[in-house]
């Protein structure tokens, strides 16, 4: 699949890879976007924090969003409590033979 340019008129540069063409190439450096999405975090984060707009779209998220995290945690409570159990299980072991040696 080639990859050739062409132009749009007005100086942008559309590169063709496969059957789509990417245009705006040329956009804002990784630095630029790093600032302006920081830029705007920080606004969103003072305004909710003065005016709480966002209160019903953070409850919203976390209604949508905990089966997820539920999910996601799921292996590490698996891992937990199998560890509780072979943990348990070692310990009874060596409490039984202890108690054997007494008798």
């Amino acid at each position: 699949q080639a990859t050739q340019g062409h132009s749009t008129g007005g100086g942008a540069v559309a590169v063709v890879v496969g059957n789509h063409a990417k245009f705006f190439v040329r956009g804002p450096s990784a630095f630029a976007r790093l600032i302006m999405f920081a830029t705007l975090s920080l606004l969103l984060i003072a305004s909710d924090a003065r005016f709480s707009y966002l209160s019903e779209v953070r409850q919203s998220a976390v209604s949508l969003l905990s089966p997820f995290q539920w999910l996601a945690n799921r292996p590490v409570v698996l891992y937990n409590d199998l560890s509780d159990f072979f943990t348990s299980q070692a310990n009874l072991r060596a409490e039984v033979k202890r108690l054997n040696s007494q008798n």
